[in-house]
C-alpha cells in the first residue's frame, strides 16, 4: 500500500492534521514550500523515503515501544508539513533549527491556524484540563475580514449581510 499524503483541499489538510495527527502526539513539525518548478510528487517520495514515514501499524507500534519517534507527512498544493512524535529520530538531527512545537507555534496555511492546547469547558462548566486540537482563522486573515466588514457595515443594512 502506498502512503497517501496529498490533501486535495485546504479543509482536508486542516482536518487531517487537527483530527488525526495532533491527538496522537504528532506535535513537532517542519513546514515548507516546494518550489513551483519542482515536481511535488518526487519531493513527496523523497521525504517519505528519507524519514521512513511509510510504515506499517506494527512498525509504528514497535518504534514507539522502543523510544523512537514516528512521523507523518502531508501536502496541499506546494505547502507541506512533516510531523513527528516524541522519541529518537534522524528528523530531529537533520531539521534541528527548523523544528517547531505545535503547542507553542501554530501551523498556518490557507487562512487557518492549527494548534494544540488545553481546551475549553466541560459539560459542567469547569475548565477542561485535557488538550485539544484548536483551529481558528489565522490572525492576518481575521484582520482582513474585520476591516472588510468595518468598511461595508456603515453603507449596508443588516439584511445584506445575511
Amino acid at each position: 500500500m502506498r502512503y497517501r499524503c496529498v490533501a486535495t483541499s485546504v479543509k482536508g489538510f486542516v482536518q487531517q492534521i487537527a483530527t488525526c495527527y495532533l491527538r496522537h502526539g504528532y506535535w513537532w513539525y517542519v513546514a515548507g514550500l516546494i518550489p513551483e518548478h519542482k515536481d511535488a510528487k518526487k519531493t513527496d517520495s523523497k521525504l517519505v523515503s528519507k524519514y521512513e514515514i511509510d510504515s506499517t501499524e506494527w512498525r509504528r507500534s514497535w518504534r514507539k515501544k522502543n523510544g523512537m519517534a514516528n512521523m507523518q507527512y502531508i501536502r496541499h498544493e506546494h505547502f507541506f508539513v512533516l510531523l513527528a512524535t516524541k522519541g529518537r529520530h534522524t528528523f530531529f538531527d537533520e531539521e534541528a533549527g527548523r523544528i517547531r512545537d505545535v503547542r507553542r507555534t501554530p501551523i498556518r496555511h490557507g487562512g487557518y491556524s492549527i494548534s494544540y492546547r488545553p481546551g475549553g469547558r466541560t459539560r459542567q462548566g469547569e475548565r477542561d484540563p485535557r488538550w485539544h486540537a484548536h483551529v481558528e482563522i489565522d490572525r492576518p486573515r481575521y484582520s482582513e475580514l474585520k476591516a472588510w466588514f468595518e468598511d461595508y457595515a456603515p453603507r449596508r443594512n443588516a439584511d445584506w449581510f445575511r
